[in-house]
């Protein structure tokens, strides 16, 4: 798909994070938001070890919305 939308728990989302990637063209964007803000680093390690790149983050009061894209589709950000 180029786009999959993922409103779940923070726990489904870590534990699907590779099927969810899976999903995607590789031009392809993963919505994934209904995460609570203290829950923002398992989400981050869970994409990175499935191949996702995280490209944005925004918060709105506790909450969490990650769009996140195949690690390969996107030039590598400095860190």
């Amino acid at each position: 798909f180029d786009l999959t939308l993922a409103n779940i728990s923070a726990t489904v989302i870590v534990k699907l994070a590779s099927e969810l990637l899976d999903t995607l063209t590789p031009d392809g964007a993963l919505v994934a938001s209904g995460v609570l803000h203290d829950r923002r680093v398992e989400i981050e390690q869970a994409m990175d070890r499935a191949g996702g790149q995280i490209d944005n983050v925004e918060k709105n009061g506790e909450w969490l919305k990650f769009e996140v894209r195949p690690a390969a589709a996107l030039p590598a950000r400095p860190r």
